[in-house]
């Protein structure tokens, strides 16, 4: 799971925020496609999730399986340095919830 997950590629306009990580998976989009953002063709299913900005963070909530829901908040470090991705999975089959942070460094994508 984790594997996945060694670089982000984040694509931001004036009014948008889409997240992949490096095989492609949609991690994170603001506005979601229901929420009046161009259609989108990724598998992703919208109706089921939540997005907003919370201040400065961008919080993502989705459905997790057997009943429990995922969190995953993206924010940037107090110095604009790097990006921190939060990670909250809870309910389902977890009897308590677990959290875990990745740490971003930018890198020069061409």
């Amino acid at each position: 799971m984790l594997s996945d997950l060694s670089y982000l590629t984040v694509s931001q306009t004036e009014k948008s925020v889409k997240v992949v990580s490096d095989s492609g998976h949609l991690l994170a989009q603001y506005p979601l496609p229901d929420q009046g953002s161009s259609k989108s063709n990724d598998s992703q299913s919208s109706k089921t999730d939540s997005a907003e900005w919370q201040g400065d963070a961008l919080v993502i909530v989705s459905p997790g399986r057997n009943g429990g829901k995922i969190s995953r908040t993206f924010e940037s470090s107090s110095d604009g340095s790097q990006l921190y991705m939060t990670t909250r999975m809870e309910g389902g089959r977890l009897n308590q919830p677990v959290t875990f942070r990745l740490v971003y460094d930018p890198t020069n994508a061409e």
